[in-house]
């Protein structure tokens, strides 16, 4: 299986919330990766993708397969 099958196959909410990360109704979440109070990462199921919108962060926008590996702090 490659990766664009993989990414097909998984849902980017699903995921987060395997990793911890809690999202509201509306798909945001305190960030995992900066000091977060408010919540700044949000999720989008149509696009599977999540971003993170503070300016203390350098997270940026990422795919199931980023997240994942950001969250681990995986180097692949």
């Amino acid at each position: 299986m490659d990766i664009q099958a993989l990414k097909s196959r998984l849902d980017i909410l699903e995921i987060a919330q395997s990793l911890g990360i809690r999202t509201d109704k509306n798909g945001k979440a305190l960030c995992p990766f900066h000091n977060d109070k408010t919540p700044s990462l949000q999720f989008s199921r149509e696009k599977q993708i999540s971003t993170c919108f503070s300016s203390n962060c350098s997270a940026g926008t990422m795919d199931v397969v980023e997240l994942v590996k950001k969250f681990n702090k995986w180097e692949l």
